[in-house]
């Protein structure tokens, strides 16, 4: 069995993303992230057996980044149509930077790992926790508020689908979604 070195696997990572940032997922090929990082073609099959699992963890840590973004927008001291709306933003930046590859690796889930799925899943689960977490303090300071209640996971499932819908769609304006939205709240 070869080798594997750590550090290598995040050079190619890295200079995947390069690649796809300037010429897009289509002029992606193994040749040119080989020669960018330095190594034969074949090494970089020891660390991702197709290009699709390159994507895959290239999508993910992309993914993690974002989540990292919103939970610190989570943080600001702002009100919650606020926040919705800067966390918004940053997820339709992220989905208009990778649709095509967004798009393509989702169209082709028959072919995703296991570990793929979980990073997936782990992914949407962090981003509706952060949204949780949003309205269970908005909830908290509003609590003299008479609404149906529902529960607070389900609502910020239920946003960030539609976060996603929104962002991918274009047939809605994020600002419809709010005015429902603070129809529930306020």
């Amino acid at each position: 069995m070869p080798k594997i070195y750590v550090d290598l696997r995040e050079v190619i990572v890295q200079n995947a993303k390069t690649i796809i940032i300037s010429k897009g997922y289509s002029k992606l090929n193994m040749r040119e992230i080989a020669k960018a990082s330095g190594i034969a073609v074949g090494t970089i099959y020891n660390y991702f057996p197709t290009k699709d699992n390159l994507m895959s963890e290239l999508m993910y840590q992309y993914w993690m980044e974002f989540i990292a973004a919103i939970k610190e927008a989570q943080q600001e001291e702002c009100e919650l149509f606020e926040k919705f709306r800067n966390i918004y933003q940053l997820l339709e930046s992220f989905l208009d930077t990778f649709k095509d590859t967004w798009l393509k690796l989702n169209g082709s889930e028959k072919g995703m790992t296991k570990e793929h799925h979980r990073q997936k899943q782990e992914v949407v689960d962090l981003f509706v926790a952060t949204l949780e977490e949003a309205i269970c303090k908005y909830k908290a300071e509003k609590a003299n508020v008479t609404k149906p209640e529902i529960n607070n996971r389900e609502l910020a499932s239920f946003i960030v689908q539609n976060f996603m819908l929104i962002a991918q769609m274009k047939q809605f304006e994020y600002a419809t979604f709010e005015m429902i939205l603070k129809s529930y709240f306020l």
